[in-house]
């Protein structure tokens, strides 16, 4: 099942000027929550009557762009598609949020680095 969400999207040009990709800029965790609903689907469950948990790790600069997102550890995912999801979450969200939030713990670093975890049933 797909939820609604209220994203605010910014739209991100490539060079090539003929392909545009849509960038997801949720605002705070509850919406990076609902992203992350939206783009862990059922496929990626091996049992849907159970609970998904998946702790990410993500590099973030300045701008909020993740450069790498690792899955630390996980419960009830297939493991096969671990890195479709982590290149969805390098490829399509931005979350300055994060970046903004941790900024202070690492003065003079050019990246922030965050955990999440991320639950299907909250």
């Amino acid at each position: 099942m797909i939820k609604k969400i209220s994203i605010i999207f910014a739209i991100l040009w490539l060079c090539n000027d003929v392909e545009a990709q849509v960038l997801l800029v949720p605002v705070n965790e509850t919406e990076l929550d609902s992203v992350m609903d939206n783009l862990i689907t059922e496929d990626y469950y091996v049992d849907t009557n159970k609970e998904l948990k998946i702790v990410f790790t993500f590099k973030i600069d300045s701008t909020g762009q993740i450069h790498s997102a690792h899955i630390r550890w996980y419960r009830n995912l297939k493991l096969e598609d671990s890195y479709s999801i982590c290149y969805e979450i390098e490829t399509n969200l931005c979350v300055k949020f994060v970046y903004e939030k941790f900024k202070d713990y690492f003065i003079g670093e050019q990246y922030v680095y965050s955990d999440y975890l991320y639950r299907s049933n909250r």
